[in-house]
């Protein structure tokens, strides 16, 4: 995508990221009425920690930059963030949203809704 150098547009769309069934349009604007007064639009994420989803295989999908879960362990090579994309589990799918492929968050094909 070639931009100029004027700043995003509160809505426009940044990516769409298919997972299976699940199609995310990333857009930019503010997670918080106060962030208008002091910049740029940022890319807002889905909330995959209260809506949690599940690609067709059972693996958790989860954004790069959300707080991970209890099964967290920084991958080799990588400096300890504290979100998703620096884990060992975390499987890129595009550079913002991913897999989760803990066999602990892992769920079997009959419980995906």
């Amino acid at each position: 995508m070639s931009r100029n150098n004027s700043p995003p547009s509160e809505g426009e769309l940044y990516k769409v990221i298919e997972i299976g069934k699940h199609r995310f349009e990333l857009r930019f604007g503010y997670y918080e009425d106060f962030e208008r007064e002091y910049g740029e639009p940022v890319v807002i994420y889905p909330d995959l920690i209260e809506n949690i989803l599940y690609n067709e295989d059972g693996k958790r999908i989860v954004t790069a930059i959300q707080e991970p879960c209890k099964h967290y362990s920084v991958a080799a090579g990588k400096e300890k963030e504290e979100c998703c994309c620096d884990c060992e589990h975390y499987r890129y799918y595009g550079d913002d949203i991913g897999l989760c492929a803990c066999i602990e968050n892992i769920i079997k094909k009959e419980n995906l809704k």
